[in-house]
């Protein structure tokens, strides 16, 4: 990436490209919690996004730089940024999938600040969005995007104690995860299944179910 930013400017190549190869990098280095670095990259997409309306790379950067911020402990500057009345949001107003994505990545967002003490009540959005969704235990998620909302409900059934039924809907994910064996999901699976077993009072499970994801992040340098 850094590499295709450069020749980007070096052979004259639209702007489009080294806002894009930015926004990438940022996201990147946010993984590997380096978030000043992220944060630098992804606030000069931004800018430069802004400056020569690039809308889609421009939705990018903010969903990525709102990530940034929340994991800098920056919840105030993360909401701002997916408040933003603006023409990327604006632009995608008659493509559902993507406005639905932006609240996907904010109910997240609130969950994790909620059970991370930074808020003291569970939001109406929250509520609101799981309501719309249509979730059904017995409905195996058969896309990527579909297993995202499915764990984004797994949560919020660990932070509301339904745990019995939060299981039940991570032995239902699970199915799809194996059958397209994608490590990373498997390691959130398990991560979550381990908080649910913990907050049920099973300590033992839950710490060997978190055991469990830590060996099988650790090759692929996922450990957090």
């Amino acid at each position: 990436l850094n590499f295709a930013e450069k020749a980007s400017y070096t052979y004259g190549c639209a702007v489009v490209a080294s806002v894009y190869q930015k926004t990438r990098l940022g996201e990147l280095y946010r993984e590997w919690n380096r978030l000043d670095v992220a944060a630098t990259l992804l606030e000069e997409a931004e800018r430069i996004c802004s400056i020569y309306n690039i809308m889609e790379t421009l939705y990018d950067s903010r969903l990525f730089l709102a990530r940034t911020k929340f994991a800098r402990g920056d919840l105030t500057g993360a909401r701002q940024l997916l408040d933003r009345d603006d023409p990327a949001i604006a632009f995608f107003n008659g493509i559902s999938q993507y406005l639905d994505n932006l609240r996907s990545f904010e109910v997240l967002l609130l969950i994790q600040a909620y059970t991370a003490g930074l808020i003291k009540t569970i939001p109406r959005i929250i509520e609101d969005w799981i309501a719309n969704q249509k979730f059904s235990v017995k409905i195996i998620p058969i896309s990527v995007d579909e297993e995202e909302r499915y764990l984004i409900w797994v949560r919020y059934l660990i932070i509301t104690d339904d745990c019995k039924k939060a299981l039940a809907v991570l032995e239902t994910c699970e199915i799809g995860v194996t059958n397209r064996k994608r490590t990373s999901r498997s390691i959130e699976l398990q991560m979550l299944r381990g908080l649910t077993l913990y907050n049920m009072g099973e300590t033992d499970d839950g710490i060997m179910e978190m055991e469990k994801a830590l060996s099988l992040a650790k090759p692929e340098g996922y450990v957090r």
